[in-house]
């Protein structure tokens, strides 16, 4: 089960901006989020001795790098084009059709007011809602928008997001701010939703109460309020004939309206085939982290500071603490892990807390001291590697301190067999290493290089940053050996997986192109170019056999994120989840898989539970 974590950093625009210089020189869904959404022992407490094990160990020389002549770099512009292929949205959509007693169809998808179906060309809308607004001493009840970008708002078009019928349309609805149209739109078992489109040109206002829209069908047009012109855009699911204010004195959402784009978004993700449930986003949106899974139903997050539980099957959470036995529920956690059968936690006052599952029978406390920020990775004698800013401390599955080595970076990547760690650093070039773990001594350095790890059969792989290494872990002496020239990888914005049948596959980001690219272990099989995709943040997952690539693009503050299915051999791209958010938190999104589950955080957007077998 392999966990990524968006912790996306300034580090790749300052080689961008290296290399440049160079150059010059020469709705908030229902709890359950399904569709349609519903309206409104004896404990050993140990203290490791701080002598002698607690003594900084010495770093051994670093062994040299084995170098063959590097592969001259196949230049990406030969890389053929992966174009992905199927459409879910295009799968769900239908024509307004009667249903019982909607005459004027049901909704099959909702899209955006403005330059749908994705408003991808729309910069301003869907972040106000809910804002509070000083002026009038209110909530905003809404989201104002404006027109594609490079166009003036006045005279935008605006489309009804949904099949639905008119149950209000007036030229001067809010009088000298104009216009406005609201449609009442139906799922299939009757339950209703609003739309809501204020500030219309009244010229543009032809439609009368009782027409039938189609989803995409023309309401009006941006008028001029008595502010600059924009579109003033409601979900709700009450007063269909009614347009007050715009505003209310309270929170919005407990008097019937929904966040709009946060709804429409729910409502796609949660009509794809394959997604399970939708959750909207966790309050601490910024902080969230996944833990592992404390059983086939149950997994944990960290949200903010506090452990949170989230049921697998149906969605319910992430909203309740977890709190273990003998555990302070006020006690902040900075990180955690399960391996083995163990759940490790780490609080801020320098303890290591061990718990045994499924009981969570507390185990042993272990005190590391205060130090700043506390991450925990796993040890091959079952207990944890504990790093804080220049220390890292190895403690073994009884709890007992091993060592404590002293000015070490942090680590950035790790994989590991039965019986060792392999783990790399990151920060300046002195401190980027390659290291080996093995019982209960401290690391040894393989190489000055860092990147990301993976592990097949009977090798290791690096992805650093100017190439693809690999290491034969049955050689006599473990030595890396370049397999690929990558000069300028955006490592932050890449990834890297071993698939089931050998191999590795690249999910590949650098200065002039993006790439997949397969690798086996005498080099290149195959290299495809992505450039297509404009994606800006890249993650490769595996759920069962299947090959999962995740791509995400940021605009403003607007995200789009995709699921695609790849194909190996024959090389093949299919898409089969397109989820965003208008309120992006680019830096908070994450992917996992959790048995044959692809978990799924679109930071600022929703949490998905996507079951890529089920289409």
């Amino acid at each position: 089960m392999g966990v990524i974590i968006l912790q996306r950093g300034f580090r790749d625009f300052w080689v961008l901006l290296a290399l440049l210089v160079g150059c010059a020189a020469p709705t908030t869904l229902p709890p359950t989020a399904v569709s349609p959404p519903s309206t409104p022992a004896d404990i050993a407490q140990i203290t490791p001795s701080a002598s002698p094990t607690a003594t900084p160990t010495p770093i051994p020389p670093s062994p040299t790098v084995t170098h063959t002549p590097s592969p001259t770099p196949t230049p990406t512009a030969t890389a053929v084009p992966l174009r992905p292929s199927g459409d879910p949205r295009t799968d769900l959509l239908q024509d307004p059709i009667p249903h019982n007693r909607n005459l004027c169809g049901v909704i099959d998808v909702l899209d955006f007011p403005i330059d749908p179906p994705h408003a991808a060309r729309v910069s301003r809308g869907g972040s106000d809602f809910g804002v509070f607004r000083s002026r009038f001493e209110k909530f905003h009840a809404g989201e104002d928008w404006g027109g594609p970008d490079g166009q003036p708002n006045l005279g935008t078009a605006v489309y009804s997001i949904g099949h639905g019928v008119v149950t209000y349309a007036q030229p001067l609805g809010w009088g000298r701010d104009q216009g406005v149209v609201i449609v009442q739109h139906n799922y299939p078992d009757g339950t209703p939703v609003l739309s809501f489109y204020g500030h219309l040109a009244p010229e543009s206002v032809a439609l009368q109460g009782g027409d039938c829209v189609a989803r995409g069908d023309l309401v009006g047009q941006i008028g001029q309020p008595r502010s600059s012109p924009h579109l003033h855009f409601e979900v709700r699911t009450q007063a269909p004939y009614a347009t007050l204010t715009g505003y209310w004195p309270d929170d919005p959402t407990a008097q019937g309206w929904l966040p709009p784009s946060q709804y429409i978004w729910g409502q796609r993700l949660a009509a794809t085939p394959g997604v399970l449930w939708v959750q909207p986003p966790p309050e601490a949106q910024r902080f969230t982290k996944f833990i592992g899974a404390l059983s086939p139903e149950t997994a944990l997050l960290l949200v903010g500071n506090q452990l949170q539980t989230l049921d697998l099957t149906h969605g319910r959470g992430p909203n309740q603490p977890f709190t273990p036995p003998e555990r302070d529920p006020d006690d902040p956690t900075q990180d955690a892990f399960i391996q083995d059968d163990n759940l490790f936690i780490a609080n801020g006052r320098g303890q290591i807390i061990a718990y045994a599952l499924p009981d969570l029978r507390l185990r042993w406390v272990a005190e590391i001291g205060r130090g700043g920020r506390t991450a925990l990775f796993p040890h091959p004698l079952g207990g944890v590697l504990v790093t804080t800013p220049n220390q890292l401390h190895a403690v073994d599955g009884a709890g007992q301190l091993l060592w404590q080595q002293e000015n070490i970076s942090r680590l950035y990547s790790h994989a590991m067999t039965a019986d060792a760690l392999f783990f790399t650093t990151g920060g300046t070039a002195e401190e980027t290493a390659l290291w080996q773990l093995r019982g209960a001594s401290p690391p040894t350095q393989i190489a000055p290089l860092g990147g990301r790890l993976a592990l097949t059969t009977d090798m290791l792989w690096l992805y650093s940053q100017d190439g693809l290494y690999q290491a034969d872990l049955n050689a006599p002496d473990l030595a890396l050996t370049p397999v690929l020239s990558l000069p300028n990888a955006f490592l932050a914005q890449s990834d890297m997986i071993a698939l089931p049948h050998g191999g590795v596959l690249l999910a590949h980001r650098d200065l002039f192109d993006t790439r997949l690219l397969f690798v086996g272990r005498d080099g290149l099989i195959w290299e495809r170019s992505l450039a297509n995709l404009g994606a800006s943040e890249l993650w490769l997952q595996v759920v069962g056999e299947r090959v999962l690539l995740v791509t995400q693009a940021g605009r403003n503050q607007a995200t789009d994120l995709f699921v695609y299915e790849v194909g190996v051999s024959p090389v093949g791209l299919t898409k089969l989840l397109h989820g965003g958010t208008r309120t992006a938190v680019v830096s908070a999104s994450w992917v996992t898989a959790v048995e044959n589950l692809l978990l799924i955080n679109i930071g600022g957007g929703h949490l998905v539970a996507f079951e890529p077998g089920e289409r």
